[in-house]
């Protein structure tokens, strides 16, 4: 009916199911223990569909094809979402069309089984009005209205009080009678005791621990002595029989009961005349079974976390040495530069003094050669005519440089003078003559 094998499941660094492998007979009830968070949601998930796995595969009612499995399993979930404005007989009818089902036989149905649930007298209330307790009832309800091969139920009881606690396994013991095989996913140890018929515990993301309900409980049996007041010295004498004896006072307590222990512990008592009052069997509840699967598996985590912590510290401290090394390594580095710098700088100075004295000696020196040096004689300073500023006329031709005599030069300026005063002088004579004129007209008009 159900085969699961080597299946993994992680989100991101959070390993969730770690090689987890069961397998459940037709017809059976299995119930699977496991605290908060331990991966039994999303073993339901993936066994839907819902979810892929990382690695391993999953079989349900003989097929690997998880979608066309879905219309013959039956789903509780934890956590239940239903339309409140229907009422609960509305909402059968509406999820039994939705799957195929209509007519008389849909009708008669949902009747059947909301009575089933205990629910038939408020068949026509609105599920908003139905408390924590009728909604799981309901959830099983619309659970087994398509009469499916295989249940599973996820943590069925939560939230609900004692009372609800109770009824709801009652329902369950009703629907264990109609033959559906029931994966049952809880951390309640009554309910599995109650119900189940083999249960395995999932610790760690496998599963750690499984057996026969009946056979675990029968195992797990433990006896309590009642005697009269012990000693010390027998006190030490019974722990030491077998590690799973304690003792104190007037109580012996055997946790792995057997036959052959139960004789010792009992002729020792009889050998140091210590009276028996009391020989009461106890029989451990499969609770203390999971909690010793539990108390191990996080032994193993501490143990794994302490060796993690004391390889990072290895880590930390080698990280620390390297850091120290390559420290100490730019420090010399550093230092070395520094002495570079240094040393160059003193160069630096070194012939920037040196060029200063050189340039200082050289300037003594020009000094010494200049007072040792012979007078220099005076040279009278010849007097050279200043060049001409009047440049040739345009139309001139002018002659080479090295032909023209000076007297040449000054006949042509002359000529040029000589040409302009022709101009000039006509302009004069005009002039002197309106000049003339005037004053004899002046002169005449005096003497009239």
């Amino acid at each position: 009916m159900i085969a699961i094998h080597d299946l993994h499941k992680r989100y991101g660094d959070l390993v969730v199911l770690c090689g987890l492998s069961l397998r459940v007979a037709d017809g059976e009830i299995y119930g699977l223990l496991g605290p908060n968070g331990a991966g039994k949601s999303t073993l339901l998930h993936l066994m839907l569909g819902f979810l892929r796995p990382d690695q391993g595969t999953i079989h349900l009612l003989g097929s690997d094809n998880l979608e066309q499995m879905r219309q013959r399993i039956g789903y509780i979930p934890e956590r239940q979402r239903y339309h409140t404005h229907y009422s609960a007989r509305e909402y059968l009818r509406f999820l039994g069309q939705f799957s195929g089902m209509g007519g008389a036989e849909l009708h008669d149905r949902v009747d059947h089984e909301l009575i089933t649930v205990g629910l038939g007298d408020v068949a026509d209330r609105k599920l908003g009005t139905f408390s924590k307790g009728m909604l799981q009832r309901f959830g099983v309800a619309q659970a087994l209205l398509g009469d499916p091969d295989l249940l599973l139920i996820d943590e069925p009881t939560s939230g609900l009080d004692p009372s609800g606690r109770r009824a709801f396994v009652e329902l369950l013991k009703q629907v264990r009678r109609r033959g559906h095989t029931i994966l049952l996913c809880t951390h309640h140890f009554h309910e599995v005791e109650l119900l189940c018929d083999r249960v395995g515990m999932l610790v760690g993301g496998r599963i750690t621990f499984e057996g026969d309900v009946q056979k675990l409980r029968s195992v797990a049996k433990s006896l309590q002595i009642q005697t009269a007041e012990l000693n010390t010295t027998l006190q030490t004498q019974l722990t030491t029989l077998e590690p799973s004896i304690t003792c104190d006072n007037q109580t012996i307590f055997i946790k792995e009961n057997s036959a052959a222990l139960q004789a010792l512990v009992l002729r020792t008592l009889l050998d140091a005349d210590v009276p028996i009052l009391q020989l009461e069997p106890l029989e451990r509840p499969l609770e203390h079974l999971y909690r010793q699967a539990v108390r191990e598996e996080r032994r193993g985590e501490a143990e794994a976390e302490r060796r993690g912590g004391e390889e990072a510290e290895t880590r930390r401290r080698g990280d620390t040495e390297t850091r120290r090394g390559e420290n100490a390594g730019w420090r010399s580095e550093t230092a070395g530069r520094r002495g570079d710098e240094e040393a160059e700088r003193r160069s630096n100075e070194d012939a920037e003094r040196w060029s200063e004295d050189a340039r200082r000696r050289e300037g003594e020196d020009r000094v010494a050669s200049t007072r040792n040096a012979a007078p220099i004689e005076s040279t009278p300073l010849v007097e050279h005519p200043a060049p001409s500023i009047i440049p040739p006329a345009p139309w001139a031709k002018p002659k080479a440089p090295e032909t023209v005599a000076r007297g040449e030069g000054d006949t042509l300026l002359n000529q040029l003078l000589g040409q302009g005063e022709g101009k000039s002088q006509g302009t004069e004579e005009q002039e002197n003559r309106g000049t003339t004129e005037q004053g004899n007209n002046r002169t005449g008009e005096q003497g009239n």
